[in-house]
């Protein structure tokens, strides 16, 4: 497109031409059909030409595209981009209406909408089709609806200049949606995260709608839950492939195996702490965090990282995870904020990935909005890493194709959590596949002589009670289903699964489609365009073009000028408001709670409407449960016998130790490693260190803190502190680091908490040589 011929409109109000948009689609078995139509009313007194970028779902595949315009119901046909871009110029030049959709990167589509005249409506309406998978019993949807700003450079996306998706907080678009659910999902609990929703049960199945006023603002969200797994295998014609040509989708469940006890697992953590990540990500993020720490065992291992425009590694090297760095990280998990600056995510992932660990590859869990343009480099630098990643996606419209990307690029998964969903079941679920051990040579045989002429899907991971999908290509009729096989870590066991439920579909296009754009991936750029052309795909090089040719007396005069649909603001994106109740409701309901279970009437209120969330708050990970022995109170020594004058002395050399300056941390260290190399010593410590000059603000941090415990656990406690945060910059003696460790594992974890918190508040800015 030339930009330079049209005059760029900036609309900050109700004069976008982008009136609302409605969804319709079909949920049969996991093949969701979603209809979207864009309504489009030029309400200006000059011809305009709109230029609109929205989000497609990931692993979604276009279908077709019409436009309704002054009573003309027109079809879309793909071409290579060049010639379409070519021809949509020379018809705005000619007083026509073009319409042209094209694909920017994965998930990002761009419509041009010109020579919309002044009171003209239009709406352009597109299809879409896409797989969805069975995680644990369970089926999500997920539609979006609006692209919330992202770091870098927007050319990396695709994005060009004028094909804009800056927010505009004075923009509102409406938004309705009803979906169909079917082929066994009518069966299933419906429940809705994002938007309130009516079901209604129809003879065709389940009906989900929108019962109120819903916007542009986030993701629909659907989840189906109380559902049974299942593989299966449907065949449908593929006329490409010859006469006899069909398209072959394989979708394979694993039952989920009874466990006897849990693999270690080694986890590197890395949250994204950048300012996109304010308001609503931040807080299920730190939601999300402390459900993981919930989930280590002792035998696992993990480090913490939080990243922006720089990373900060809070381990150096994998952990334990016992209390005493269970219980530290929550409490940096409790104070993290967004205020790292900008999203340097790959940055980050080459510096996580050089954390030390025990085994060669460990696992990465990465919690982050995924709001960047630079994917493709960030998914070429996981994959050459060999860590498996498992992201996690929060906010109420995250950009899940990177997320999404990473998890199947590099043998990990893939968890997206809106700010309201419940986080316990999703992390639940994420670490039931990071215990699995990794899957290994997976294969899949067809039980017949013909091999497929082609082959394509997800076979880099296999997770038990997660679907995996196989499309393949074969010139005849495959007489009987494939099994997918594959083996566990080294276990020289073969895990075998069927999908032995076949079925003849002769009256479904759709699948050679999906399987056709799955290809695409793995094809030099003449034979992507070949193929694309050959099954109507909209690709990087391929769009998607019709014309309204107008009758010579309605013909547009002059260029139109550009107008550039802006995005909502997303709602809770980057601290601007958030899509959680207020808390003066939330403090309404708890006291009607109280009130009525004073009185007895337990069952009065719901119990989980009880009391506002605090994600602060959560339970410590009760990972160690011994108790510690009653430490002995170290008193004044006993003068009794000794001479008057070595009395005097002694007390002359005190008051002079304390004319002197307070010991840096650097020193208390020293003489932590000379006294401390049995737990044993800790009264040795404290008798050191009693005659010393200390911080002002370090004796007063032990008092507080031994006001609720005591005297030794208070410098227990400041150690445990010392450790984490100077480890790395202070030369330690392993005996006394053990040492330290093993005595915060034995206080009682509330105390061992609520007293680090005070120290971590207190001396958070702690150096080798100074305390704050």
């Amino acid at each position: 497109m030339v930009i330079d011929q049209h005059e760029v409109q900036v609309n900050q109000n109700s004069g976008m031409a982008l009136q609302l948009v409605s969804a319709t689609g079909t949920l049969a078995g996991l093949l969701l059909d979603m209809t979207i139509r864009q309504h489009y009313k030029n309400n200006s007194n000059k011809n305009i030409e709109t230029v609109y970028t929205f989000p497609m779902g990931w692993g979604a595949t276009f279908m077709d595209l019409h436009v309704e315009i002054n009573g003309k119901r027109l079809t879309g046909v793909v071409t290579e981009k060049q010639k379409a871009s070519q021809r949509y110029e020379k018809a705005i030049a000619d007083g026509d209406a073009p319409i042209m959709l094209e694909k920017n990167s994965d998930g990002l589509y761009t419509v041009n909408l010109g020579n919309l005249k002044a009171g003209e409506e239009a709406v352009i309406e597109y299809r879409y089709s896409q797989l969805l998978r069975f995680e644990e019993n369970a089926v999500r949807l997920t539609l979006p609806t609006a692209i919330a700003p992202r770091y870098g450079d927007s050319e990396l996306g695709g994005i060009q200049e004028h094909q804009t998706t800056e927010s505009n907080f004075l923009v509102e678009y409406p938004f309705t949606l009803s979906v169909l659910l079917s082929g066994g999902m009518e069966k299933a609990t419906v429940e809705s995260s994002s938007h309130q929703i009516q079901v209604t049960q129809v003879a065709e199945g389940t009906q989900v709608e929108l019962v109120r006023g819903a916007f542009l603002d986030r993701d629909f969200i659907l989840n189906l839950t109380e559902l049974k797994n299942q593989s299966f295998c449907i065949i449908t014609p593929d006329p490409q492939l010859g006469p006899e040509g069909c398209t072959v989708i394989a979708s394979f469940c694993p039952p989920i195996p009874e466990v006897s006890e849990k693999n270690p697992v080694e986890l590197k953590i890395l949250v994204d702490c950048s300012g996109s990540m304010e308001g609503d990500s931040i807080s299920s993020a730190k939601r999300a965090l402390h459900q993981v720490l919930s989930q280590l065992d002792p035998h696992d291992r993990f480090s913490y990282s939080c990243f922006g425009s720089e990373v900060q590694h809070h381990h150096s090297s994998l952990k334990p995870a016992n209390q005493f760095n269970i219980t530290a990280s929550s409490v940096l998990i409790s104070n993290t904020k967004a205020d790292l600056g900008g999203t340097e995510t790959a940055k980050a992932l080459v510096s996580t990935f050089d954390i030390k660990s025990e085994k060669e590859k460990a696992d990465v869990l990465l919690i982050t909005d995924g709001e960047v343009w630079d994917t493709g480099n960030i998914v070429k630098i996981a994959q050459m890493s060999g860590h498996r990643i498992f992201a996690i996606g929060v906010g109420t419209a995250p950009a899940d194709t990177l997320l999404q990307e990473l998890a199947e690029k590099t043998g990990g998964a893939c968890e997206l959590i809106s700010p309201k969903e419940n986080i316990s079941a999703a992390i639940l679920r994420m670490f039931n596949r990071i215990r699995q051990a990794r899957s290994t040579e997976i294969k899949l045989e067809w039980g017949q002589p013909e091999k497929p002429t082609w082959i394509t899907g997800n076979n880099r991971a296999v997770f038990f009670g997660n679907t995996v999908h196989v499309l393949a290509g074969f010139t005849t009729t495959p007489k009987q289903a494939p099994v997918l096989s594959c083996q566990l870590g080294h276990s020289p066991q073969c895990i075998q699964v069927s999908a032995d439920k076949l079925t003849h579909d002769i009256t479904n296009q759709t699948l050679s489609r999906l399987g056709a754009a799955l290809r695409l991936k793995s094809l030099p750029k003449g034979d992507k365009i070949a193929l694309a052309l050959q099954y109507q795909l909209v690709t990087e090089d391929t769009n998607c073009l019709l014309v309204h040719v107008r009758a010579e007396q309605e013909k547009a005069e002059g260029l139109p000028e550009l107008q550039k649909i802006a995005q909502m603001q997303v709602a809770g994106w980057g601290g601007a408001g958030t899509v959680h109740d207020s808390t003066r409701a939330y403090a309404h309901k708890a006291m009607v709670f109280r009130k009525a279970a004073g009185s007895g009437m337990l069952n009065s209120a719901p119990m989980q409407d009880a009391v506002m969330p605090s994600y602060d708050a959560l339970d410590v990970p009760k990972v160690f449960r011994a108790k510690s022995a009653a430490s002995q109170i170290i008193t004044d020594e006993d003068h009794h016998g000794i001479p008057e004058f070595l009395i005097k002395r002694k007390e002359s050399i005190r008051h002079e130790k304390r004319r002197e300056d307070p010991l840096s941390p650097e020193q208390i260290i020293q003489i932590a490693n000379h006294a401390l190399n049995k737990k044993s010593n800790l009264a040795f410590f404290i008798r050191e260190i009693k005659d010393k000059e200390l911080y002002k603000e370090l004796l007063a941090t032990i008092k507080k803190i031994a006001n609720g415990s005591s005297y030794e656990n208070a410098w227990i406690i400041v150690l445990s502190w010392m450790l984490f945060k100077l480890e790395n910059e202070i030369e330690w003696n392993e005996n006394t680091k053990e040492t330290i460790e093993s005595l915060a594992t034995e206080m009682d974890p509330n105390q061992f908490r609520a007293g680090f918190e005070v120290v971590s508040n207190t001396l958070k800015n702690l150096t080798p040589t100074y305390w704050d």
